[in-house]
């Protein structure tokens, strides 16, 4: 299972996203990044589903409260 930190780069060596890890699920804070580096969504994900407060596309979009702990 995967655990733990991860950040993924495109081709070019731009990141393209990067997170966290818990049971092989993303699971805390999660960023994403368009093709040119430049933030495109940061949130909280539990268990890989979106929760609490993101940014998204400058926006930002409230989803349901994250448990405790996240």
């Amino acid at each position: 299972m995967l655990n733990g930190g991860i950040e993924i780069f495109r081709k070019d060596g731009q990141i393209l996203m990067k997170g966290t890890y818990a049971n092989g699920e993303f699971d805390g804070p999660f960023e994403t990044y368009n093709g040119n580096g430049q933030l495109q969504s940061r949130g909280t994900l539990n268990m890989g589903e979106q929760c609490g407060e993101w940014i998204e596309d400058g926006e930002t979009v409230t989803y349901d409260p994250c448990p405790p702990g996240n």
